[in-house]
């Protein structure tokens, strides 16, 4: 990263916090235009400043790794200093050039950057750092909700950076990004490897592609040689590029098609964060005007112990292990019970990047039973364009599905999920003889057959907070305060002609084709309501 200095004649300050692991072979420093760099970690760890006005000086004591430090590089009256941890590292020595630009090089070195900043004048600036070196709080990554179907976050790739809209998948491991968004001929630290070839498979659609590795980094946090998979082709996937540019997988590595390491992996060992965790609060589009989805990256304890503080959450957190299907975890898998203490026990996989619940086949009818009234399924119906979705009346008065879990040290947490959040509004369907009705998806759908369990997607993540403990394999669930700002009952059929109708909600229809399930793509020009009666076929 290049920061400018103007003319580079006054009184400057050169700002840096940051945190690295040493490691033989790598080179981090901080570098003047006039030729006086730092170097960050030296031999055996060391600090060291050399040439320009200086001559080469090592630090007595190397800095504690994977803590967080500061450096100032100072210049005042025409002197030259430098000091790291308000302590003088060189000798002032006389410097009246321009400096016109200061650098960061990471050079292969994992590190990461707070603040990193040119401040003219002679005012020394204040860091966020606590007396013992460790960030004062998490990072906090905020993220783009799309219409409750994805959450989105931003990223930069190599140097110079790129930037990229990430969505982030906590049902997946592997971090990749599309070939038209990520030019690895732009980035001049890329190690393409297209010999290690990758194909990875999804609910719907699938992507191939080949490693590479770079640098990435999300909110100043960075990896400066982290695999990813650049995609070459894609298939059933829309939306890729023009909604969103890829995914970052937040799972386990054993579910990863990579032989490099999973962007948690090094994350969790190049981090000040010990023992890393993240934290996911996904709010609704439909949510209170301020309200804020967000990742949170911290330590596990830190995390645990403010997430009143910073999400709001009520009561005590429900702490439960990671499960496995194999002999170690692939996904975030828990145990929980429908209703309280029922007996009928099942698993979920969390998983961000699917918008719905999703039941393994043989439970479906049974769960549908449990939250549809007696006539209920009969005003249900499927719509050939959205793959066989279930589609209902939204005014179909639904139960409450109420999942109970129980933590390892005897917390409970029930998670009820009600019709405003089972019922997403698709659209409006014309039946013969019948007035115009506003219809909604069922966030209830049955998975496919080769996932055994539920995957518990962005409807039930919405209800709480969740705290991933990555090298602990636990997670912790807080109930979320609910921030409903408008409900289902407030959506109204607008009182116009159908055609008028059938181009207001092409928008929405166009969005959910692109990123939902494959709508017609001449939905807004057809002259009738979206969903017609020859498309609609009742259970």
């Amino acid at each position: 990263r290049q920061v400018a200095m103007g003319d580079g004649l006054g009184d400057f300050t050169v700002a840096l916090a940051y945190s690295l692991r040493w490691r033989a072979g790598t080179n981090a420093s901080v570098e003047l235009s006039t030729g006086e760099h730092v170097i960050l970690d030296g031999p055996g760890g060391k600090v060291c400043s050399e040439g320009g006005s200086w001559s080469r000086t090592e630090h007595s004591e190397a800095p504690v790794e994977q803590r967080w430090h500061r450096l100032l590089i100072t210049r005042r009256g025409g002197e030259l200093s430098v000091e790291l941890d308000g302590a003088r590292l060189a000798p002032l020595r006389r410097l009246s050039g321009a400096v016109k630009w200061v650098q960061l090089r990471p050079w292969r070195n994992h590190m990461r950057v707070r603040d990193f900043a040119f401040l003219p004048g002679s005012d020394a600036p204040e860091m966020a750092l606590l007396e013992d070196g460790l960030p004062s709080g998490a990072l906090t990554l905020p993220l783009w909700n799309l219409f409750d179907l994805m959450y989105i976050a931003s990223a930069t790739l190599g140097t110079p950076a790129q930037s990229v809209r990430m969505l982030v998948d906590t049902g997946s491991s592997t971090f990749w990004v599309g070939g038209s968004s990520y030019r690895t001929s732009a980035s001049r630290t890329v190690v393409s490897h297209e010999d290690l070839e990758v194909e990875m498979l999804y609910g719907q659609g699938e992507v191939s592609g080949f490693e590479v590795q770079d640098t990435v980094c999300l909110a100043g946090m960075c990896v400066s040689s982290q695999s990813f998979v650049t995609v070459t082709a894609v298939t059933g996937i829309s939306g890729l590029g023009g909604l969103f540019d890829g995914v970052m997988g937040l799972g386990f590595p054993a579910s990863s098609g990579m032989s490099g390491r999973t962007l948690l992996e090094e994350l969790a060992s190049t981090t000040p964060y010990q023992p890393l965790a993240f934290g996911l609060a996904l709010q609704s589009a439909m949510g209170r005007p301020g309200s804020q989805s967000a990742l949170y990256f911290g330590s596990a304890p830190d995390l645990i112990e403010s997430a009143q503080r910073t999400v709001g959450v009520k009561g005590p957190g429900v702490e439960l292990p990671v499960l496995s299907m194999g002999y170690q975890a692939e996904w975030w898998l828990v145990r929980g019970s429908l209703g309280y203490r029922s007996g009928r026990h099942f698993y979920g996989m969390l998983d961000s990047g699917t918008s719905m619940l999703t039941v393994p086949p043989k439970e479906f009818k049974s769960v549908l039973a449990d939250i549809l009234p007696g006539s209920g399924l009969s005003t249900c119906g499927v719509v050939a364009e959205l793959r066989g979705e279930q589609l209902c009346p939204c005014t179909l008065p639904l139960k409450p599905l109420k999942l109970h879990f129980v933590g390892t040290h005897g917390h409970e947490l029930e998670v009820t999920l009600h019709a405003d959040d089972l019922l997403t509004f698709m659209g409006f369907v014309e039946l013969p003889g019948k007035p115009l009705q506003r219809m909604c998806r069922l966030a209830i759908q049955p998975g496919p057959q080769s996932i055994p369990v539920w995957i518990l997607g962005d409807v039930f993540l919405r209800r709480v907070y969740v705290v991933h403990d990555v090298v602990g394999q636990r997670v912790v669930l807080f109930e979320q305060p609910v921030s409903d700002w408008f409900g289902l009952a407030e959506l109204q059929p607008p009182a116009v002609a159908p055609s008028a109708l059938a181009r207001s909600v092409g928008v929405v229809a166009a969005l959910v084709a692109a990123v939902a399930a494959p709508l017609l793509a001449v939905l807004g020009k057809r002259r009738q309501p979206p969903f017609a009666a020859d498309s609609y076929i009742p259970l």
